[in-house]
């Protein structure tokens, strides 16, 4: 066992960057965006010569992995104090998405011919796998929340989803929202042990 050689060299970045943009005091606007990239390899090998349980005349196993994530989201929010007397609205609305790709390789070649051979293709019997993901997803949401006299406040909203899993059959799916709330801090008829 202690004639095998591992090695294991991975490379990573992650990164984003936000921007903020406010073109008035009741419109702001952010958008982000990130990126998660990993480069990988991988190797095992057992040389010729020793008796390995299942591979006597040695095997050299080799590995990659490319892996990249994008994403990307936009949130604007627009506020108006009083649309009505009393009566506040504030809408909010934006898009997120994101791609992952995830790459995987595999080559592995075993029953060396004579000491001192360490590549795959060294090997008399040589097998290979393949794997790769991709999945993306866009989605968009809006919502409004109106206020009235800061006490009661109701919400309405919707998202629209797509993914990759759904299929090609499925498309974008809808979410739809309702709340409805009351704000019942600095009402007088409320016990007080409840806060």
């Amino acid at each position: 066992i202690r004639e095998m050689e591992t090695f294991d060299d991975a490379s990573r970045w992650t990164g984003g960057i936000t921007a903020n943009y406010s073109a008035r005091p009741n419109f702001t606007n952010k958008f982000q965006l990130g990126l998660d990239a990993v480069g990988e390899e991988r190797s095992r090998l057992q040389p010729f010569g020793h008796p390995y349980t299942y591979v006597p005349d040695g095997e050299k196993a080799l590995g990659y992995r490319n892996f990249r994530s994008v994403t990307a989201e936009y949130l604007g929010a627009l506020t108006f104090d009083e649309i009505l007397p009393r009566l506040g609205t504030a809408i909010s609305f934006g898009a997120q998405g994101f791609q992952t790709i995830d790459r995987r390789n595999m080559a592995v070649g075993n029953s060396f011919a004579a000491p001192g051979v360490t590549t795959v293709n060294g090997g008399k019997i040589k097998s290979g796998d393949e794997r790769f993901e991709e999945v993306v997803q866009v989605g968009f949401f809006g919502q409004n929340r109106f206020s009235y006299n800061d006490k009661l406040y109701l919400t309405t909203g919707v998202r629209v989803d797509g993914n990759s899993a759904f299929g090609d059959n499925f498309g974008f799916q809808v979410y739809p929202n309702v709340q409805l709330s009351y704000d019942a801090s600095n009402d007088g008829w409320k016990p007080s042990f409840i806060s």
